[in-house]
C-alpha cells in the first residue's frame, strides 16, 4: 500500500509559477505505509505497526499450515473409502462373498469412527489399506510439523531483518525489543512440540559442531507438485 504525499517548494528567482499552482510548485511523492508512518508518527508507534505487519502475517500463514494439513488428511480419509469400494467391486467380481462381508464390515466401522482408522481383525487386503490410510494420516501430520517449524524459522528472519535496520538507523531500543521477541519464537510451545516431534521421526538434520548461531535443519519430504498427497496407489 502507498501514500500519495504533496511537498510544497517556494519559487526560485526567476520562476514563474503556472496560474492554478497557487505560485507554489508542488512535487508528488510515493511512499510506504512504513515510511509515511516515519514521517508522521513517533518511532514507537512506527515500531509497533512494523511488529503488527509481521505478526499479522505470521499468523496466516500459520492458519494456511492447519488447514492444509486438514485437507491431507481429508484426502486420506476419502482414498480409504474409495479404496474399500474399489476392494468390494473386486471381490463381487470374483464371486468371493467373504470378501465383499469383510468389505462392509470395515465401511460400517468407517462410519462409526468418526473417519479414525478401524482396528481388529481383518482380511490381509483389508489390513493392507489400513496400514496405508495410517502412514497417510502420518504423513500429513508430520508435514504440519515441518511446516509450522518452516513458517516460524521465516517469522525469525523477518524479525532479523527488522532488527538490523533498526540498529543501522541507531533505533537501538527498539532494536533490542525485536530481538527479545525473536528470540521466543522457537520456543512457543506448538513449534517446540513440533520440532521435537521431528527430531524423533529424524527429519531434523543436527547443526554442524560448533557452528555459532546454526540452528538445526529440517529435512522437508518431496510433495506432489500438485501440492496433493499420494494415497492408495
Amino acid at each position: 500500500m502507498e501514500f500519495v504525499i504533496w511537498r510544497q517548494y517556494g519559487l526560485a528567482a526567476g520562476k514563474t509559477a503556472r496560474p492554478d499552482s497557487g505560485g507554489i510548485m508542488r512535487r508528488k511523492l510515493t511512499c510506504s505505509v512504513a515510511a509515511f508512518l516515519g514521517l508522521v508518527l513517533p518511532g514507537s508507534v512506527v515500531l509497533a505497526a512494523q511488529l503488527s505487519d509481521l505478526v499479522t502475517q505470521y499468523a496466516k500463514d500459520r492458519e494456511a499450515v492447519a488447514w492444509k494439513c486438514v485437507e491431507k488428511q481429508n484426502a486420506a480419509q476419502i482414498g480409504y473409502s474409495n479404496a474399500l469400494v474399489a476392494l468390494e467391486a473386486g471381490f463381487k467380481s470374483k464371486g468371493n462373498l467373504e470378501g465383499v462381508l469383510a468389505v462392509r464390515k470395515e465401511r460400517e466401522k468407517v462410519a462409526a469412527s468418526a473417519g479414525k482408522t478401524p482396528e481388529g481383525e481383518t482380511i490381509p487386503e483389508i489390513a493392507d489399506l489400513r496400514a496405508k490410510q495410517k502412514k497417510a494420516i502420518s504423513d500429513a501430520a508430520l508435514d504440519e510439523k515441518r511446516a509450522i517449524v518452516a513458517v516460524a524459522q521465516q517469522y525469525v528472519e523477518k524479525l532479523k531483518a527488522l532488527e538490523r535496520e533498526l540498529t543501522v538507523a541507531d533505533k537501538i531500543e527498539s532494536a533490542v525489543e525485536v530481538q527479545q521477541k525473536r528470540k521466543k519464537v522457537m520456543d512457543e510451545p506448538d513449534v517446540a512440540a513440533a520440532m521435537a516431534a521431528l527430531k524423533d521421526a529424524g527429519a531434523v538434520r543436527p547443526a554442524g559442531a560448533g557452528t555459532p548461531g546454526k540452528s538445526d535443519e529440517v529435512v522437508t519430504g518431496a510433495e506432489p507438485k500438485d501440492g496433493s498427497t499420494a494415497l492408495f496407489n
